[in-house]
């Protein structure tokens, strides 16, 4: 540019594109860093925000994952005890009532051995009744 003022003497184009294009966008990357700098960090800050958040969020959520999964465990461990105890409970009165129904039944088997025994009594002092 300054060389083709110092060769016609007076103001003209330069058409060496090379040379124009270099100056243009040294004037325009210079606009832009200057005009746009402000914007761009406020950008980058408001990602950079953004991204500490979402980190900070899924820390968060991971303790919060981590809590819930140690008081499930904690609940099926209780739950575990808990069927276990009944379990047992159930045994025991399982064997209570099989010893119940044992202990009745072999009262009525004695009740019949009675009855049994007296309707034999009856029998023979009705047989010696009669002979007699």
């Amino acid at each position: 540019m300054f060389a083709s003022l110092a060769e016609n003497d007076g103001f003209g184009i330069n058409t060496n594109l090379l040379e124009t294009n270099v100056l243009n966008l040294a004037v325009v990357i210079g606009i832009l860093f200057y005009f746009g700098k402000d914007l761009l960090l406020d950008t980058l800050k408001n990602r950079k925000e953004a991204i500490l958040k979402s980190l900070q969020d899924s820390v968060e959520k991971k303790m919060e994952a981590v809590d819930n999964l140690n008081a499930a465990k904690l609940q099926f461990q209780k739950a575990k005890e808990k069927s276990e105890e009944i379990r047992s409970q159930g045994f025991v009165l399982a064997r209570q009532n099989s010893d119940k129904f044992l202990d009745r039944m072999e009262d009525n088997v004695k009740r019949i051995e009675e009855a049994k025994f007296f309707t034999i009594r009856f029998e023979e002092e009705k047989a010696i009744t009669e002979v007699v």
